[in-house]
């Protein structure tokens, strides 16, 4: 039975999201480089702040798309989870060759193993994909689905949320009694959702209609997400002196409205041609060479963010890395059998 669903205004936020991961990395990969409070810093940090939504609308994007067709288990890990598979291999391989300088057989099964940095986003999709099946049945019954949601939204996101401010906001003492609760509570309940209740809630914002209303009030409460992404990155790095990103970390509150926000922008203000078709295809290549471009880049050309301001640095530096990795992963996907199993 054909089970093939196109959502039209994924496209778009596929290749919207996979640019700001480059100004994710590009950000992140710079701002250890100066001192809290610094204007670089401080701009580096709004970039970075600006970007944290790109890994949770992707899971998003990919629980629209699977939640949305017939489960079909045997293609899930013989199309979709062997894919990726294969391209983790493959890129660990090639990533491993290029960076490592002592090169031999542990070295290799290690970083086959654990991947460049950027790669860990590939078992956690395989794990949410393996997991279509009883998510489906999940999602079937609205009431399970919001109870669900709702679940999701206090365990893993609001209550750490409360007792990462608590912390910061107390004393010492008192901040190792709030730690202590979460370690051995909320941790060890085992109901940290996060990436599953993104999975989720991208196929419950893909079914839902929103007023106009409705619509106003999430991208408001987006624009405060990004604010408390910013002021609370800063207020935590200077309580203790040093670059403190737990602010950053994808299940908080903060980067849930940026991700909803974004999620809802795009469902209702852009449509589909073939030319974004064509290059939101080559997102995954995309996504999988754009690191090797920008810690190649600074050294063989010698130009990185740091050579100017970053207000104009940054945006300059991801356009050209998001540029060439495209053509990279256009050239890539026009070879069969690299487009079926590496990109």
């Amino acid at each position: 039975m054909k089970d093939k669903v196109r959502i039209e205004y994924i496209d778009i936020m596929r290749i919207v999201a996979i640019f700001f991961v480059i100004v994710l990395h590009v950000s992140a990969n710079n701002l250890l480089k100066y001192d809290i409070n610094t204007f670089n810093w401080n701009v580096l940090n709004i970039y970075n702040s600006m970007s944290r939504w790109t890994v949770p609308v992707f899971v998003m994007i990919s629980g629209a798309l699977f939640l949305s067709k017939e489960s079909n288990i045997k293609k899930l890990y013989t199309k979709n989870i062997f894919r990726i598979v294969t391209a983790f291999l493959v890129w660990a391989i090639i990533y491993a060759v290029l960076f490592e300088e002592n090169l031999d057989i542990k070295t290799i099964i290690v970083k086959m193993i654990s991947g460049h940095y950027h790669m860990w986003f590939l078992p956690l999709i395989i794990g949410l994909y393996m997991l279509v099946p009883v998510l489906k049945k999940v999602v079937s019954d609205e009431k399970i689905m919001k109870y669900f949601l709702l679940l999701t939204l206090i365990i893993t996101f609001i209550v750490p949320q409360i007792l990462n401010l608590m912390s910061d906001m107390q004393s010492a003492e008192v901040s190792k009694i709030v730690d202590l609760f979460k370690t051995n509570w909320i941790n060890n309940m085992g109901l940290k959702f996060g990436y599953t209740g993104y999975f989720v809630l991208g196929y419950y914002l893909s079914k839902i209609e929103l007023s106009k209303k409705a619509r106003r009030i999430i991208y408001f409460l987006g624009i405060i997400g990004l604010l408390l992404t910013i002021g609370l990155t800063i207020f935590s790095s200077n309580i203790y002196s040093v670059w403190i990103q737990k602010y950053y970390d994808n299940c908080t509150v903060n980067v849930l409205l940026e991700a909803i926000a974004i999620f809802v922008f795009f469902k209702y203000n852009f449509v589909e041609n073939k030319a974004i078709q064509n290059i939101s295809k080559c997102t995954f290549g995309i996504y999988l060479v754009h690191v090797l471009i920008i810690e190649k880049f600074g050294k063989i050309f010698m130009f990185n963010v740091s050579n100017f301001n970053p207000i104009f640095s940054v945006p300059v530096v991801c356009t050209i890395v998001f540029g060439t990795s495209l053509l990279i992963s256009f050239i890539l996907n026009k070879v069969p059998i690299l487009k079926k199993y590496i990109v």
